[in-house]
């Protein structure tokens, strides 16, 4: 995963500017790749737990997409699936909380930094 200098001056300028904390976990998300879909997807969840149907109508995308893109986020464990009983078993799905997002994020950014450090070691000890 590619690590570009801009998307770092990016955040620190947001911080630097007092942006609140979903602005500034946004757009870490997309320094870790997410995708725009993911991380619209994932805000929507913050507000509140929903069910397929209520997400595809809340982002206007086929139900087909909503589902690609929560097994993305299911799979990254930044949301939670759960079963709710009703007329009929339904998975209700939620986001994880902002805090416990920070810290997979955290872990995340430290394992680029060691890769990073591994290759440019690598690559000054052919210099």
């Amino acid at each position: 995963m590619p690590v570009h200098v801009d998307k770092i001056t990016k955040i620190k300028e947001m911080m630097k500017r007092g942006k609140r904390p979903p602005e500034l976990l946004n757009t870490i998300l997309k320094f870790l790749d997410f995708k725009n879909v993911e991380i619209e997807l994932y805000n929507l969840l913050l507000k509140g737990s929903m069910t397929i149907t209520q997400i595809e109508k809340e982002l206007k995308v086929s139900e087909r997409t909503v589902r690609e893109y929560m097994k993305s986020l299911l799979e990254k464990e930044f949301i939670v699936r759960k079963v709710e009983a009703g007329k009929r078993l339904k998975y209700v799905y939620s986001a994880l909380p902002p805090e416990e997002a920070w810290k997979k994020m955290k872990k995340e950014i430290n394992k680029i930094m060691k890769e990073m450090s591994r290759i440019f070691e690598k690559a000054t000890a052919l210099i």
